[in-house]
């Protein structure tokens, strides 16, 4: 302590004699801290505890408004005197919870809720609170337990029935979400979220007309919202459900034909099912709306074959230049301008925009290279020893194909061809692995017998959920489950994997000229020259880990050699998967099948050359990341 037990517990008595207990109890408790055995101080908090009942309700009163106002660190200050004098009062210690979970510690937030629930174990608010901040941490199992401990303890209540609804989608548990959301529909029937949020389970349930049915009760609670139709698209979209996205988006439109919204949607799905033109044009009068909706900027800069005219690039030029522009737009519209200027090989000011853009853009996410190798290690560790055998589970009913690599090296290509076979169903980007391991806490626990039996079971029944079992395969397009390998092969040894091995320099700056709406670390990563060199020499220690650990059982496909010669290495990638040949898979481009990612204009189209040297006409801006990527060694087999 800065100054003398003896003093310290002085000056707490005297506060104590003045009346000032909460600031008295706090002087004494820190003795305590340091002190334990201190009686003087024991005595001292003892006799205030003893003195004083509770806080008083202007006291609580303060740290409420405090709270309400936004101040949550100072609310949680000037808590903790009162604390000190009644550590075991409720509703302060639901208050400070509060303030640490507003203020987004929700490892400490959850310790103060679940102090409550010890206290307390019928507190309803504790466990619903609890809920919350375990779901932020994506504990979803345990989030689940402490919504469905809340809900048990006040069934009436429609905020606790909306987040377990959340929380079992976060497990893709869709038939429980939809029937907590029933619930809360039936006790709120006025609230149009309800019915939304249900629609929006049974999309992804895969179940149409029920889906249909809960958006019309939406819009029949307020004909004039546009809300219900634009959920109903946004969904419906992202489970590549066209046909509908689209219908709901001109809803959308019948109701208010200049929503740069409902326009912009409009655009990304006829984008996704390869038409351009619908695609260029539907974003175009999004435009003339609505100059100032920088996604669509965005979006149509990325239609292969567009080119703003004279006077639309000098607008996008005149806007870039304000000063009013948050860093989010200025980015997203400094991306759409370097995409408008390379094509008219303006290389320079091109670049100029290109750097601004990642700049701003690096500077609102949160990527820490140091903090990705220390999960690697903790990977490569856990995977290092001897591993539990699953060999007697259940077998699946239908077997992951995992597409898996740098983003932006090919894989939704490949996930496109082998999904053009008759035996497999195309999943595309799926979380549910990741989910897995995280509600099995496998980097806290470990690959015990336990951990692994606990990710296969979510695997499969999450999957199951979205209907990927009702043929014999399906694929999982996840670029970066390249880190789980050891897990995939543990939980799930019927799995197959297929790799994708590219050139890291069309890898890098294809990633590096893109803004990507995700902002996990994933994907953060692109946004700076150096974090994509570290990010790639990251994943070839990774790779060389795993095929040194699991021989034999990742197929290295090489995207240059697809390129080149696409009928023997698609035939050779279709038998190393274990499958039958299929025709088809030569015609994957002839799919009717939406796509959503960055790929969705090359995937249309048959496999061209070109995409791999892109990159050599801005070689004299790359020098970080080239020299970086030769040091590392990452560029030996390519030079």
């Amino acid at each position: 302590m800065a100054q003398s037990v003896s003093t310290t517990i002085s000056h707490a008595e005297r506060l104590s004699r003045q009346g000032e207990a909460p600031t008295a109890a706090l002087l004494f408790m820190s003795v305590l801290m340091e002190k334990p055995a201190n009686r003087r101080a024991r005595d001292g908090l003892n006799k205030l505890r003893a003195k004083y009942a509770a806080p008083t309700q202007a006291d609580l009163d303060n740290l409420r408004r405090l709270f309400t106002d936004g101040q949550y660190d100072e609310a949680f200050r000037r808590a903790q005197p009162l604390l000190a004098l009644f550590p075991d009062c409720i509703p302060l210690i639901l208050i400070a919870g509060a303030a640490k979970a507003s203020g987004g510690d929700h490892a400490d937030a959850e310790q103060w809720f679940a102090r409550v629930l010890a206290l307390a174990p019928d507190n309803a608010d504790a466990a619903f609170n609890l809920g919350g901040v375990l779901r932020a941490q994506k504990r979803h199992e345990e989030a689940r337990a402490a919504f469905e401990t809340a809900h048990r303890l006040a069934p009436k209540r429609v905020d606790i029935l909306s987040q377990l609804g959340l929380t079992l989608l976060d497990l893709d548990d869709f038939d429980a979400a939809a029937e907590r959301f029933r619930a809360a529909a039936d006790l709120d029937p006025g609230q149009m979220v309800h019915r939304i949020a249900l629609g929006e389970t049974e999309t992804l349930a895969g179940r149409p007309a029920a889906a249909a049915e809960a958006f019309d009760a939406a819009r029949q609670i307020d004909p004039t919202s546009k809300v219900p139709s634009m959920k109903e698209s946004h969904v419906s979209y992202q489970m590549e459900d066209t046909e509908t996205a689209e219908r709901a988006a001109r809803a959308v439109l019948e109701l208010d034909p200049s929503d740069s919204f409902a326009l912009n949607q409009l655009g990304q799905i006829r984008m996704s099912m390869g038409d351009r033109e619908g695609a260029r044009d539907a974003y175009e009068q999004a435009l003339v709306v609505d100059p100032t909706y920088f996604s669509t900027y965005l979006n149509i800069a990325n239609v292969p074959g567009y080119q703003p005219d004279s006077a639309r690039l000098e607008e996008m030029r005149r806007i870039a230049a304000e000063g009013n522009l948050s860093d989010n737009e200025r980015s997203m519209l400094c991306f759409a301008l370097f995409k408008a200027l390379d094509k008219l090989g303006e290389t320079e000011e091109a670049f100029a925009h290109l750097e601004t853009a990642n700049r701003l853009r690096r500077a609102e996410v949160d990527f820490d290279i140091a903090r990705e190798r220390q999960t690697a290690q903790l990977l490569r560790d856990i995977f290092r020893g001897d591993l539990p055998s699953l060999g007697d589970a259940e077998p699946a009913a239908s077997v992951p194909i995992f597409v898996l690599g740098m983003p932006r090296s090919g894989t939704t290509l490949v996930e496109q061809i082998i999904s053009s076979h008759n035996a497999v169903l195309p999943g595309g980007e799926l979380e549910t692995l990741s989910r897995s391991l995280i509600g099995a806490r496998l980097l806290e626990f470990g690959a015990t017998p336990e951990v692994m039996s606990r990710v296969r079971q979510s695997y499969i029944s999450g999957t199951a959920r979205r209907n990927l079992d009702q043929r014999p395969f399906f694929t999982d397009k996840m670029p970066g489950n390249f880190m789980t390998i050891g897990a995939i092969l543990t939980a799930l040894p019927e799995a197959r994997i297929v790799h994708l091995r590219r050139d890291p320099r069309p890898v890098c700056w294809s990633g590096y000229q893109r803004f990507f709406r995700n902002r996990s670390a994933a994907i953060s990563y692109t946004y700076d020259q150096l974090d994509l060199a570290e990010y790639v020499t990251m994943h070839d220690e990774m790779m060389a880990f795993w095929h040194q650990r699991f021989p034999g059982r990742v197929f290295e496909l090489d995207y240059q050699r697809l390129v080149d010669e696409p009928e023997p290495m698609t035939r050779q990638l279709i038998d190393a998967i274990g499958l039958d040949w299929d025709p088809a898979c030569l015609d994957f481009h002839k799919s009717t099948r939406a796509i959503r990612t960055a790929s969705a204009g090359q995937v249309h189209k048959p496999i061209y050359k070109g995409s791999n040297e892109a990159w050599r006409r801005y070689e004299a801006h790359l020098g970080p990341l080239l020299t970086r990527l030769r040091e590392n060694g990452c560029l030996e087999g390519y030079e």
